[in-house]
């Protein structure tokens, strides 16, 4: 039994490091995507054949490109806040775009991996943001399910262009006003 742990630990382990060394994840920083340095247990920037992209978290704030909106559906671009800051949530069935406004810094935020379909939204990876020690925030892997008719805790339920994310706190912004979660309640901004 001891030896089966062993070698379980030490596979999970060298998986962790293959996956860290070959890491072409998202971006994480100020305004239109910030450059990470080696060691700073950042992701980089997403890349394409061209090279680095980064991930533009400003433009999330401004008007939408599309302003065509589907009720009942779960992606696309929903906005809402945190306590006094501004969020933008970009979600797709397979990234989720996580931006937050903050006072002291501009746009933050975190691309990530992600399974979203109508019955569950799954965050695949785990990200920290911090823009400074005045704008930060965490993300974590975890599944949060569509609401069943007679359960309202610990899931989300989509009605019309209203995503709200019951009992869930999907991460939680510190600054130097203090800490403030996700509120409940988003508006669908476009699809």
């Amino acid at each position: 039994m001891l030896r089966r742990l062993s070698l379980r630990a030490s596979f999970v382990l060298g998986a962790a490091w293959i996956s860290l060394a070959g890491c072409s994840g998202t971006a994480t920083g100020v305004g239109t995507g910030a450059e990470v340095g080696a060691g700073s247990g950042e992701a980089a920037p997403p890349s394409s054949s061209n090279g680095p992209v980064a991930v533009d978290f400003e433009a999330l704030f401004g008007a939408p490109a599309t302003t065509s909106i589907t009720d009942d559906v779960v992606t696309g671009l929903w906005g809402g806040n945190a306590g006094p800051h501004d969020v933008r949530i970009k979600i797709g069935t397979s990234s989720m775009t996580i931006a937050v406004k903050c006072a002291s810094s501009g746009a933050v935020g975190a691309e990530l991996a992600a399974n979203v379909s109508i019955d569950a939204i799954r965050i695949l990876s785990s990200k920290e943001v911090r823009a400074s020690q005045q704008c930060y925030f965490d993300l974590r892997p975890r599944t949060i399910p569509r609401c069943a008719p007679d359960v309202d805790d610990e899931c989300f339920r989509i009605s019309g262009t209203t995503l709200r994310l019951r009992g869930t706190q999907l991460f939680v912004v510190s600054s130097q006003t203090g800490s403030a979660g996700l509120d409940d309640t988003l508006t669908k901004l476009s699809d």
